[in-house]
């Protein structure tokens, strides 16, 4: 059985202008690095587990 977490996650995807996005992320969470914001095509899921540990939320 696939849980809600799963299941968001894997409808995750990263439109428009990431460098932008990223940017904006590293300007309202000062804690974020510019290795942790490394995104790869079909990789969206390790992204937000990256953050979500840097930040704390996971």
């Amino acid at each position: 059985m696939i849980t809600l977490q799963q299941q968001y996650t894997e409808m995750f995807k990263i439109t428009g202008n990431w460098a932008i996005m990223a940017q904006q992320l590293k300007e309202k969470f000062a804690l974020l690095k510019d290795g942790e914001q490394k995104s790869e095509l079909g990789r969206e899921n390790d992204l937000i587990r990256r953050i979500e540990i840097r930040l704390k939320k996971a």
